[in-house]
């Protein structure tokens, strides 16, 4: 029931104009995807459900956190009268073991102004950083710990 809260929550904000046509389509949406991949659907209990989302609206805040942080940061750098940066490329290593997980951390990389996710092999992320300040950010990063408290939700329901 929380995937499909979650799933409607997500639409509402894609939309542009929140019509009621347009939540009857979210709504026929999400529907038809939940019948269409029902067996990929984790089955959690409430108690899961309720932990899932919260880490998920979790992940979201902090990534919306790191987000206006990154783009206050470019600001910076882009209004600066001298162009001071030292971009770099930076393996990072993750210990999620989902592709699904590992594509969200990239793409939620490369959301954050000033980084961008090169390529993603087994383990590791190579990362473009736009300067050297944005690669001490990469260690403290807490998308890597939340996803992995997402597979761990899921891992537990079905293990």
């Amino acid at each position: 029931m929380i995937v499909i809260f979650l799933l409607f929550i997500l639409c509402i904000i894609l939309i542009e104009k929140s019509t009621i046509a347009a939540l009857m389509v979210c709504a026929l949406i999400i529907i038809l995807l939940i019948y269409q991949n029902k067996t990929v659907i984790p089955q959690l209990s409430v108690k899961e459900s309720f932990l899932m989302g919260k880490y998920i609206l979790e992940y979201v805040l902090i990534l919306c956190i790191n987000i206006v942080a990154s783009n206050i940061h470019v600001a910076k750098i882009v209004l600066s009268p001298r162009v001071n940066i030292h971009p770099k490329m930076v393996a990072f290593k993750t210990q999620l073991k989902w592709d699904i997980s590992k594509a969200v951390l990239a793409n939620s990389i490369t959301l954050t102004p000033g980084t961008l996710t090169v390529e993603v092999f087994e383990d590791t992320l190579m990362i473009h950083c736009l300067d050297e300040k944005f690669i001490d950010g990469l260690g403290e990063l807490s998308f890597d710990k939340i996803l992995l408290k997402i597979e761990g939700v899921y891992h537990g329901s079905n293990g």
